[in-house]
């Protein structure tokens, strides 16, 4: 990193004018670095790292993660070291421009950890009506927060398969509450593929900041089954990648089937029995009684043949049938005049024809 020759910049002064009440900093710039003269935490340096800023301090109020600090080059780190008095890493944030840093420079907490980690990382809320019911569900999410809390660096990595609807967020979810920790997921197709097959390298590299930064977090992979559509060797990287991170699980959607080397798989179960559906159904609807006719055709719709009851079917199932059937808001009662017109929707809807799931 070559010595920077700062310059003073009216225009950046006037924009960090009131980002610290008390204070009025004046702004220096070196090409795309900035330095801030005045401030509660001393002197600060904001250092361009492609899409990223480093920000740096004579005493900030935090130091950054060790994660945060991996991603710094040698040059960076002597060049803060060889100021006096020394920068200290604080933090880094997105952002290619001075205005979007200066939104970050009083912000602290999960608010911050959120933006930070966007648009890759984003914080992951249960739906309204997921409660994990039945006693295989409870079984499987107690293996799976084992497997996860025996996670080691290059080892493979957790991994929970099945049908859409089946329950892999939600199982998850029950892992990382059994760990006590926060859930945060990273959706490949929403977010992941696109750009990688655009900018593959500089994408890989920012996606794999977000990734470090999710310490003391569930990190959630979903849709991983679109790795196995990706070069082989990028596939090794970023599994080796996400391996380093403390608490990762990816969830496979079957069918189609995909393979993807490096995984220790688990299968998502489904609800076993009718009484464990109207557990859910109760849980999701704690005010709707549900007639026991309708109960068995909701049953019988949302069932898989060797597989049980999905619970996103029953769901849908309901409130597909709710919504048809004209019922009083909030609805008081799932009849089986509610269950008939939503029964064969789902029943078809929800079927992946033979020549996509062949894909």
């Amino acid at each position: 990193m070559t010595v920077m020759q700062w310059t003073y910049d009216p225009n950046s002064t006037k924009k960090a004018d009131g980002v610290f009440p008390g204070y009025r900093p004046r702004v220096a710039r070196s090409g795309k670095h900035y330095r801030l003269d005045e401030s509660p935490y001393g002197r600060i340096e904001i250092i361009s790292m492609r899409g990223w800023f480093l920000i740096a301090a004579n005493a900030p109020p935090e130091v950054a993660s060790p994660a945060d600090l991996d991603c710094l080059s040698k040059d960076i780190i002597r060049h803060l070291q060889r100021e006096r008095p020394p920068l200290v890493p604080w933090k880094i944030v997105p952002g290619t421009s001075l205005d979007q840093v200066l939104r970050h420079l009083n912000r602290r907490g999960p608010e911050e950890k959120a933006q930070a980690l966007a648009p890759y990382v984003v914080p992951y809320d249960a739906p309204r009506g997921q409660a994990l019911c039945g006693e295989n569900r409870r079984t499987a999410a107690e293996r799976l927060a084992g497997w996860i809390a025996a996670q080691r660096p290059g080892a493979p990595l957790p991994a929970v398969t099945g049908l859409p609807g089946i329950g892999k967020h939600r199982l998850a979810a029950a892992a990382a509450e059994q760990l006590q920790v926060n859930t945060l997921e990273m959706p490949l197709r929403r977010v992941l593929l696109p750009r990688m097959l655009q900018t593959s390298s500089e994408l890989f590299l920012e996606v794999m900041v977000a990734v470090q930064r999710t310490e003391g977090a569930l990190l959630i992979v979903a849709e991983a089954e679109l790795l196995g559509r990706i070069p082989s060797t990028r596939r090794r990287m970023f599994l080796a990648e996400l391996s380093l991170v403390p608490r990762v699980v990816l969830l496979v959607t079957q069918p189609p089937q995909v393979s993807v080397g490096g995984l220790i798989a688990m299968e998502c179960p489904a609800l076993a029995t009718a009484a464990e559906a109207r557990e859910m159904l109760a849980a999701a609807y704690p005010d709707l009684e549900i007639v026991p006719q309708a109960l068995e055709m909701a049953v019988r719709a949302a069932s898989v043949p060797g597989i049980g009851v999905v619970p996103g079917r029953l769901l849908h199932l309901v409130g597909l049938g709710l919504s048809l059937g004209g019922a009083t808001d909030p609805p008081t009662q799932f009849t089986p005049d509610d269950a008939a017109p939503a029964a064969p929707l789902v029943e078809r809807t929800w079927t992946v024809p033979e020549e996509e799931a062949d894909e």
